[in-house]
């Protein structure tokens, strides 16, 4: 498994595109390259902000080539897991695994956990077969509740009962919600990073309890959501 703990902040860079729509890979490289020297706590590419959703297969595993080639091992590359079935995730995980993610951010599967309720066996077979079947670091995405699926304490719980599960994404852009999640975490028997990836309440989110964040906003800001977050950590309101 990859070493590092779900804290401080991972940045989701965007991806470089070209006139045609193609993408930039030359100015990936100098991007990427730019990102790893800020020394953010990892990297993910694939998802949202990456246009992992919008991604071939293919395209998705050169972008992982590339990343892993120009970070040369500086931090953690981590890969959104997008699929719409278990069996597609497990076989999807393990070619990430391949192309050189050493975790998986894993995207709800697509109708099948749109909207809410979504039954908490549903959600733990989901991720206990992906990590059995790939066994790499897991990073469980919470959406807000309109798309779904959110983790009601119990849910939260279940998952931390998988070894590879090391923290959620909290993205539910709800205050209540992200306090909740917070409060349950910290009951479990074991840690659990918890990442803000609301992007209307970043600086808020951590001072409420959250570990830090992983979020498109360290594409730019890479620098100053670090110092933000170690600011935080530290009680250091004034500085």
């Amino acid at each position: 498994m990859a070493s590092f703990q779900l804290q401080g902040i991972v940045a989701a860079p965007v991806l470089p595109m070209l006139p045609d729509f193609s993408i930039d890979w030359t100015s990936l490289r100098s991007y990427i390259r730019w990102i790893a020297q800020q020394k953010p706590t990892a990297i993910a590419m694939n998802m949202d902000a990456s246009e992992g959703p919008s991604l071939e297969h293919d395209e998705q595993l050169e972008v992982l080539r590339v990343c892993k080639d120009v970070i040369g091992g500086a931090v953690p590359l981590v890969s959104g897991l997008i699929a719409g079935s278990t069996q597609g995730a497990v076989r999807w995980g393990n070619e990430l695994k391949a192309g050189g993610a050493e975790a998986l951010a894993i995207f709800p599967p697509f109708p099948t956990f749109l909207g809410n309720p979504v039954p908490s066996d549903m959600i733990y077979a989901y991720h206990k077969a992906i990590a059995d079947g790939v066994g790499l670091p897991m990073i469980a995405f919470q959406f807000p509740k309109a798309f779904g699926p959110d983790f009601p304490p119990e849910t939260l719980e279940r998952l931390a009962s998988i070894p590879q599960v090391i923290g959620l994404k909290e993205a539910s852009f709800d205050t209540t919600k992200t306090v909740e999640t917070i409060a349950t975490a910290r009951a479990l028997p074991r840690k659990l990073g918890i990442m803000t990836g609301s992007d209307t309440f970043i600086c808020e989110a951590m001072v409420m309890g959250c570990d830090g964040a992983l979020i498109g906003f360290a594409c730019t800001a890479t620098a100053a959501l670090i110092d933000m977050q170690r600011k935080v950590a530290a009680k250091d309101f004034v500085g």
